[in-house]
């Protein structure tokens, strides 16, 4: 089984995208003296930039968004999209998983699915990024532990960004 991306899966992609190129341009002006220097305000605003573009590379892109593949008794995932190299586990290296839910506006709760190796997240599953979740889900819970519910915490995800 292979886990398909959704349309809304795309989205922060696109956004990387189009803040990339907006402080490439700006960045392109400013070194050429065609606009001037930012003031405080600007460097403010150049920083959380800066921490959304990181936030959605090393969080979004890298975590959220691979490939899924599971084959028998053991899960192949790709990070990036895909684009990364493949690993491979086994079912039984894992303790179980764990489930969360995290608010998506007008799509309601969503759940992300953990594959948890000790104390330690290993692979994460999003109902937001794919679109045959319940399907891997189903597969998921054949073959592992299921260890419960945890909250959503915010401060893990930002922690896990740099894990």
């Amino acid at each position: 089984m292979k886990s398909k991306f959704g349309l809304g899966s795309f989205f922060p992609v696109i956004v990387l995208f189009f803040l990339l190129f907006g402080i490439g341009v700006f960045l392109t002006l400013e070194i050429n003296d065609v606009v001037p220097s930012p003031d405080f305000r600007g460097y403010l605003l150049l920083t959380l930039i800066a921490f959304v573009i990181t936030w959605l590379f090393w969080g979004e892109f890298r975590t959220k968004m691979v490939t899924i593949y599971i084959d028998g008794d053991s899960i192949c995932v790709r990070k990036f999209g895909g684009l990364s190299k493949k690993r491979q586990y086994l079912f039984s290296e894992f303790d179980g998983f764990v489930t969360s839910g995290q608010f998506y506006g007008a799509r309601g709760v969503l759940e992300y699915l953990y594959l948890v190796k000790g104390a330690r997240k290993v692979i994460k599953i999003s109902e937001a990024y794919h679109k045959n979740y319940a399907e891997l889900k189903a597969e998921i819970r054949t073959k592992c532990k299921d260890l419960g519910t945890i909250r959503f915490s915010f401060i893990d995800e930002l922690k896990e960004i740099f894990a």
